[in-house]
């Protein structure tokens, strides 16, 4: 199972073994844009399970 983003702006087809690998690695582009439980409410609404 991997799952991936399905945001525009945010890498466009990598898929992450695990959620929290992809919340980790997408977090570097957010940090200064939301605190980390704000984006972490917004990611989840934009994670598929492929």
């Amino acid at each position: 199972m991997a799952f991936k983003v399905t945001l525009e702006d945010a890498q466009k087809g990598v898929k992450f073994a695990t959620k929290a690998e992809l919340i980790d690695s997408i977090w570097e582009f957010y940090k200064d844009k939301m605190s980390r439980p704000d984006f972490e409410a917004f990611i989840e609404k934009h994670i598929e399970e492929v």
